[in-house]
């Protein structure tokens, strides 16, 4: 058997690295004061089953394209958990929200 030098990114690094940007944020104060582990999950579980998250599940020649993949879904991931966060805040989705309960 052949070995390859072949490196998948990670999703357990994707959600850390994106749960560390949005604390980054949080200790800017331009964001929410904790991070919902299970918004953020939901997300992350919803970004790698969409059509973008193909590229997850492709090998790359070398970590360094693999880690760019992880940068690059991590930044996704805490721009929609961030806006999903302050979304919450709006009078509208509020009115929304509860007629939905």
């Amino acid at each position: 058997m052949e070995l390859t030098n072949s490196s998948y990114p990670v999703r357990a690094f994707i959600r850390h690295k994106a749960e560390m940007k949005i604390r980054q944020a949080e200790a800017a104060e331009t964001f929410c004061p904790h991070v919902d582990r299970m918004l953020l999950k939901d997300l992350a579980t919803t970004l790698f089953r969409s059509q973008l998250g193909t590229a997850i599940y492709t090998a790359y020649p070398t970590r360094v394209e693999a880690e760019a993949i992880e940068e690059r879904f991590a930044e996704e991931l805490a721009q929609t958990y961030q806006h999903i966060k302050q979304q919450q805040t709006n009078p509208d989705i509020q009115k929304l929200n509860q007629l939905l309960e």
